[in-house]
């Protein structure tokens, strides 16, 4: 792609992005992924797919820099200090502006990010899909409510179809009457059983 100027750029771009990361999605790799640059959908995008894939020790950054280093009005264009006492010079000001590279203050910073991956960790070995249908799958997942059922007679407790091991015949008792509370306890009851089925 020469450039990102329809959507069907954009979702080609992403879909290549998240091809690319799931190349390195080894244990004993770690992803340093740069938004920096290029156009605002690359960065947005490529922040999306490591929200999708990244693990806890995979980081992405973005670099800053002081004004008027930032403005696309600098001429030549500053992407970094190249050499001592090199200028640059701002086009269409009145003072004809000029600045050298020793006025240059670059930070990298450390974008927090939201890692969704344990929400279908066990969807990454089939075969890939697009970015857009993993988001579509993924927001089902989210949105759908858990089911709970229990059974008095055998002293068992379902989440989701899976059962819960953990349960002392106290516990379960407990639980049981927990149930036929209010809302609230209904949450904590949910948030407690999902704790005691990992």
């Amino acid at each position: 792609l020469g450039d990102l100027l329809t959507t069907s750029d954009n979702l080609a771009a992403v879909d290549k992005m998240l091809a690319e990361l799931r190349k390195y999605d080894e244990p004993s790799t770690q992803i340093l992924l740069s938004i920096a640059g290029g156009r605002k959908t690359m960065g947005a995008l490529a922040l999306q797919c490591m929200s999708l894939l990244g693990r806890e020790g995979d980081k992405v950054y973005h670099v800053l820099v002081n004004p008027p280093f930032d403005d696309p009005k600098l001429t030549p264009s500053f992407f970094f200090p190249e050499k001592k006492g090199k200028k640059w010079q701002l086009r269409e000001t009145r003072d004809k502006t000029t600045v050298t590279d020793e006025m240059a203050q670059i930070n990298l910073f450390s974008v927090p990010y939201i890692r969704v991956r344990p929400l279908y960790e066990e969807k990454l070995k089939e075969k890939v899909v697009s970015f857009s249908k993993l988001c579509e799958r993924i927001q089902e997942k989210i949105n759908k409510k858990p089911t709970l059922r229990i059974s008095e007679e055998q002293g068992k407790v379902w989440l989701d179809n899976t059962e819960i091991k953990k349960l002392s015949p106290v516990d379960f008792y407990t639980f049981f009457i927990v149930l036929k509370k209010t809302p609230y306890t209904k949450k904590c009851l949910y948030e407690e059983l999902r704790r005691l089925s990992n």
